[in-house]
């Protein structure tokens, strides 16, 4: 026994362990620097969606202001679209310093490994957005219509 004792003395353990932490750390910053490196692909088209839809949204809400045309539709779409905005600014990921303390995470835009853009999640709420959307344009379309059927009608009456 104190031969395995003395094989595995603190002179022996502690720097093997220190190697393994230096080890485990390094794996950790390449893989944040590849999370990053991809996101930083994916940012472009992911925030010219996300940009899209916010302004398919105010469309929405101005129309959603006409009370001729019906109920509001699309309520409660705003507060997830702003659940999906992400703050992220693409960065050079050589020179970020990461900080791999309690939550690992890039210390200039606080991007943990977890996170990732959910871009089906913006799939989805574009989907919705454009269909709430569909629902008012086409009530629009039956107003105007409706309303040039009646000046047509008072013009013929107007003529007789």
């Amino acid at each position: 026994m104190t031969q395995e004792v003395a094989r595995y003395s603190a002179s022996t353990v502690l720097p093997a362990l220190a190697q393994q932490i230096a080890d485990l750390k390094g794996h950790y910053a390449t893989a944040y620097r590849a999370l990053h490196r991809e996101l930083n692909r994916s940012l472009t088209a992911y925030r010219r969606d996300f940009d899209a839809a916010k302004l398919k949204l105010h469309a929405l809400e101005l129309l959603n202001n006409i009370l001729d045309l019906g109920q509001p539709t699309g309520v409660g779409l705003a507060q997830s679209l702003a659940g999906l905005g992400m703050c992220l600014t693409p960065r050079n990921v050589s020179t970020i310093s990461i900080d791999l303390g309690e939550a690992p995470q890039y210390t200039n835009c606080g991007l943990t490994l977890e996170q990732s853009l959910d871009t089906d999640g913006l799939a989805r709420l574009v989907a919705e957005i454009d269909a709430a959307l569909d629902e008012k344009n086409r009530m629009l379309s039956n107003l105007l219509v409706d309303n040039i059927l009646q000046s047509q009608v008072t013009n013929v009456w107007r003529l007789s």
